[in-house]
């Protein structure tokens, strides 16, 4: 099992497909995995037994092995941008292309990279609709890619991973009646940029924006990964950091600015949480 934030991935190859009624793929299976964005129009992409009715802005991502068709109706295209990838470097010795095979053909023992992740939803076809937003990243990818430029594959790799973690942030978010809440959470961390000095706590923000204390904890694991006390914490410390460096402000009045009543508790919390004492910070 590979930790999904220990991931390297390796892009193969990157490409700008277009589907229409003479160039089609049927019954094909990859032996890396395949990631397409669909750019314009629309179509038809079947992965396994399911099949997908896709538009511009919907992303699909399936795992190497899995047999797909890539068709439309008579009269229709769609033109997707596109990457082959391994999440790890274990095959990075095969940098050129590779083809998909037909079904029948397809031996699964020559599979590039048979990883599974922890995070399950990779392990699965994903359906995304409305990532526009990722759509300059892939441009970017294919562009650095068609260049082959020195660095070319650690840049691919570190765009491809940028990509994966929207989404992966996407795919946890996308069904969570907690995602909903989205705009609210923006505001609930704006107030806490602007306010992070002052008292907070879960009563006084959940009275702000009508949440339950509890239910406003979990909003904030959702979106942050941190519960509100810890992403509060994380926060002042770092604007702690910015103020040793860039003031001569004396350390107690940067613990009292960034929120600490207590002195103490921050030089420890702040070694903690950045493993150096406030000294380290100085120059």
């Amino acid at each position: 099992m590979v930790l999904f934030n220990e991931i390297r991935p390796f892009v193969r190859y990157v490409q700008r497909l277009s589907i229409n009624d003479n160039i089609r793929f049927l019954n094909s299976v990859a032996y890396d995995n395949r990631l397409f964005y669909i750019a314009e129009g629309s179509g038809i992409i079947r992965v396994g037994e399911q099949v997908y009715h896709v538009k511009s802005g919907v992303l699909m991502l399936w795992r190497a092995g899995a047999s797909y068709d890539l068709t439309c109706e008579e009269g229709q295209s769609y033109t997707m941008l596109g990457c082959n990838f391994d999440f790890t470097q274990k095959s990075s010795v095969k940098s050129a292309p590779v083809p998909p095979d037909r079904a029948e053909l397809f031996d699964k023992n020559e599979i590039l990279d048979p990883c599974l992740l922890d995070m399950e939803m990779f392990n699965r076809t994903i359906h995304l609709e409305n990532m526009q937003h990722i759509e300059h990243m892939l441009r970017t990818m294919k562009h650095e890619y068609d260049r082959q430029r020195i660095l070319a594959e650690d840049r691919l790799s570190a765009m491809l991973l940028l990509v994966l973690a929207d989404i992966a942030q996407a795919m946890l978010l996308r069904d969570s009646k907690i995602a909903r809440s989205d705009s609210r959470v923006e505001e609930i961390l704006q107030y806490i940029k602007e306010h992070y000095h002052e008292e907070l706590s879960n009563q006084m923000l959940g009275r702000l924006f009508n949440f339950h204390p509890n239910y406003l904890n979990r909003l904030m694991v959702a979106h942050t990964g941190l519960s509100l006390r810890k992403y509060l914490l994380r926060f002042r410390i770092n604007r702690a950091v910015d103020l040793l460096q860039t003031t001569d402000m004396p350390v107690s009045e940067i613990a009292e600015r960034v929120g600490f009543k207590d002195y103490n508790h921050f030089l420890k919390y702040f070694k903690k949480t950045t493993g150096y004492t406030t000294r380290s910070f100085r120059n």
